[in-house]
């Protein structure tokens, strides 16, 4: 079973027995609350027990047990735009009970029964039409659930060695293709439907021991790994389906001759609770003068019992009277995941000039999970710019030069803005470094007495277009001269 565009798509199964191997593909469109008959799987393919993911609009269908008996290694695509389904290179390994993930643009095929119980991991490339082998589960498992978050996919319960069944939940990171145990499920459970909604992974029903289906819901949270139940199905049942679109899971099917399909909310779609996502702005020294710094930091928090997904932060600067440049900070862009509880922080640091009041504003845009909405917040701070001199403090986060030499954050300053300009300086060896500033014809200006030295083992001199004495230079062409270090840059500088 698996989802696109709000359509839930259930392939196969069985029927009144075990004997009543279904083809039939069927697609639930949630808006409508309707149901279509689509193309069969072809006959030879026929199974139960099989797994599906969908990646890019198609839909995988892999393993299980065909009409005839015995465990599959076919793997059909289905493609709803035509219609069609396609013949693809089967798994190394024939298996049924097996779960499918897709992560990125691989699908990962876990474990499973082929004779035994199997702990086998085999990643399938559509792209390349190909299969690879993984580190195995430490679990032997069967009719287990599986999920991924944020590069991780979560394993849990299942059947192992004999009619036992397990509450042990393992997950495996794609990056290093290894397994780490987590905290086990509140009851051994097998065949249950799992998903992944606002950040948790849902186990739904189940066959438990004894042989006793389940209707009850858990919900794990992979980052504080821990368990909670949520409320219960309406009917108890195994071997069901369960897809999330939005916030609302759906249950279809199963065992104890369920044939219908339950919706669970999880969350009341487009939804969030008043605080949900907070953002504060603060920009330090509040007073600031010509030739200084400042430093502007946007703490982020969730204090939430949800997901945020796709935070992404944005500054907005009226600077007034005065001119403000960026020296260092991010660059728009999203964070993957900020769990409940957690706060985020973005700095940026500021060369400010002129005098009169300059506003910084924050706008951050983050997206539940749970509840697919899309919050807004932003916040404002102020720095009022004063005409008085004073030689500038280190600055936050500079940025850094990836190779030996020199160069300028810009090349053009006005003197009438009081604006500044920085040298950053990366040496080859340790030898003294000196900077001075020179005329086009070659008079010598002022000498850079003050080096800032940076964390990177990097210097960083500034120059505020002045002479010795404190005076204004004329318009023109100036030189910047680094020697020392195992350099000598010349960097050329228009004062306007």
């Amino acid at each position: 079973m698996g989802a696109i565009s709000g359509t839930i798509y259930v392939v196969g199964g069985y029927g009144s027995g075990y004997a009543n191997v279904l083809g039939t593909v069927e697609a639930y469109d949630t808006a409508t609350n309707t149901w279509t008959t689509k193309a069969s799987l072809p006959v030879p393919t026929r199974r139960i027990n099989g797994s599906a993911a969908v990646i890019g609009g198609t839909i995988y269908v892999m393993g299980g047990i065909p009409w005839y008996g015995g465990s599959s290694a076919t793997l059909w695509a289905y493609d709803p735009a035509t219609d069609t389904w396609t013949a693809k290179s089967p798994m190394p390994t024939a298996r049924c009970g097996l779960v499918a993930v897709a992560v990125g643009r691989l699908i990962y095929a876990i474990g499973g029964a082929s004779g035994l119980y199997v702990s086998k991991l085999e990643v399938y490339d559509p792209i390349t039409d190909s299969w690879t082998a993984k580190t195995p589960m430490p679990t032997a498992r069967v009719a287990h659930g599986a999920g991924c978050l944020d590069g991780s996919i979560f394993v849990m319960g299942g059947g192992v060695t004999g009619p036992a069944l397990t509450s042990t939940v393992e997950s495996y990171d794609v990056a290093t293709n290894a397994w780490t145990t987590r905290a086990s499920m509140p009851i051994a459970l097998a065949d249950m439907g799992a998903t992944l909604a606002g950040g948790l992974m849902y186990s739904v029903g189940g066959e438990g021991p004894g042989g006793v289906y389940h209707s009850e819901v858990y919900a794990y949270d992979p980052f504080n790994d821990t368990w909670v139940s949520k409320a219960p199905m309406p009917t108890v049942r195994d071997e069901l389906g369960v897809v999330a679109i939005g916030a609302t899971l759906y249950a279809i099917g199963g065992g104890a001759t369920c044939n219908g399909c339950a919706a669970y909310n999880v969350v009341e779609a487009g939804v969030l609770p008043p605080g949900a996502m907070s953002a504060t702005l603060a920009v330090s020294p509040a007073v600031q003068h010509i030739g200084r710094w400042v430093t502007v930091t946007l703490t982020v928090g969730n204090p939430g019992g949800f997901v945020l997904a796709s935070l992404t932060p944005s500054l907005g600067i009226c600077a007034g009277a005065g001119l403000v440049s960026l020296i260092s900070g991010p660059v728009p862009s999203s964070t993957a995941f900020l769990p409940p509880e957690w706060t985020q922080t973005f700095v940026w640091t500021f060369s400010v000039s002129g005098i009169g009041t300059a506003v910084f504003t924050a706008t951050v845009t983050g997206y539940d999970l749970a509840s697919c909405a899309t919050l807004l917040v932003s916040s404002s701070a102020t720095v009022m710019l004063e005409s008085r001199i004073e030689e500038p403090p280190p600055p936050l986060n500079p940025l850094i030069l990836t190779t030996p030499g020199a160069a300028l954050d810009h090349n053009v300053i006005s003197t009438a803005h009081g604006e500044v300009v920085l040298a950053r300086i990366a040496p080859r060896d340790s030898s003294a470094v000196t900077v001075r500033v020179y005329t086009a014809s070659g008079r010598l200006v002022r000498t850079l007495r003050r080096l800032t030295p940076m964390e990177s083992g990097q210097w960083l001199a500034s120059w505020d277009g002045k002479t010795e004495d404190e005076m204004p230079v004329s318009r023109g062409v100036y030189l910047i001269r680094v020697t020392g270090g195992g350099l000598d840059e010349r960097l050329k500088l228009i004062v306007r």
